[in-house]
């Protein structure tokens, strides 16, 4: 039972758009995973496939374009990070919700990650594209609703 059953399955159900307000209380525990799994990922990269070595690292920038691609993604997942918090909320007021929105960014970078990755299929990239667009349209058109 993969993402794309998941997602057809919850997508509708018998004409109405299935709401998934119980998840709210739980965007800040998703966000903090993504970025664990963001920072084992890179440290996993750094030690398993460089040797850990900084040279090889410099070098990886040339080599492999998608690392490009990741870094700004990092950047943005780690400063959500560190300003998850109540306290970083009360200090940077209404410029922490505009912080918080460039998490749509940070999925176009690590799309362009996963895409310039790619070597045998280009399917379940451009699925989640697709998915990531249409979620992206739900959103944008009933916030102009209100």
């Amino acid at each position: 039972f993969g993402a794309k059953d998941w997602f057809v399955s919850c997508k509708f159900f018998k004409g109405k758009f299935i709401s998934f307000a119980w998840l709210i209380p739980y965007r800040k525990t998703v966000g903090l995973a993504a970025f664990v799994y963001l920072t084992c990922h890179v440290i996993a990269f750094y030690v398993f496939i460089l040797g850990a070595d900084m040279a090889r690292l410099t070098n990886a920038f040339t080599e492999r374009p998608y690392i490009i691609v990741g870094i700004p993604a990092l950047i943005i997942m780690s400063s959500m990070a560190i300003t998850s918090n109540q306290f970083s909320q009360r200090l940077l007021k209404a410029n922490w919700g505009r912080l918080h929105n460039l998490v749509y960014m940070a999925l176009i970078f690590i799309w362009g990650h996963l895409l310039l990755q790619v070597r045998s299929s280009y399917w379940d990239i451009l699925f989640y594209g697709v998915v990531f667009l249409a979620l992206f349209a739900l959103k944008w058109f009933f916030k102009r609703k209100e």
